[in-house]
C-alpha cells in the first residue's frame, strides 16, 4: 500500500478527536497525542478551532490542520523506512 492509502486507514481507525482521562496520551487528534507529541505543529490550530467552538466533526475541512496531520504521519513513515516494509505488512506495522 502506498502512503496515502495507509494514512487514510490510520485516520479512519484513529478518529478525529478524543480527550479521554483514562488515556495516557491525553488529548488526541487523529491519533496524535498531546502528551507524547507536544511539539506537533498542529496543536495551535487545534487550540484555535476549539476556542472558536468548531466541532471536531468539521475539522476534516480545515486545510491547515490536515496539512499538519499529513506531515506528522509522513515524517513517521519516512523515519521508519516504511517503503522498505513489504506492502502486505505496511498497514499492520504503520497502523499498529
Amino acid at each position: 500500500m502506498a502512503f496515502p492509502a495507509i494514512l487514510a486507514l490510520v485516520l479512519h481507525l484513529e478518529g478525529v478527536y478524543s480527550n479521554d482521562p483514562g488515556d495516557h496520551g491525553g488529548e488526541t487528534v487523529y491519533g496524535i497525542t498531546r502528551t507524547f507529541d507536544a511539539a506537533w505543529q498542529g496543536w495551535p490550530i487545534v487550540d484555535k478551532l476549539k476556542s472558536q467552538s468548531v466541532s471536531p466533526a468539521d475539522w476534516y475541512t480545515q486545510v491547515d490542520l490536515q496539512v499538519q496531520v499529513t506531515a506528522f504521519y509522513r515524517d513517521v513513515w519516512d523515519a521508519h523506512s516504511m517503503v522498505s516494509v513489504p506492502e502486505s505488512l505496511q498497514g499492520l506495522v504503520f497502523g499498529g
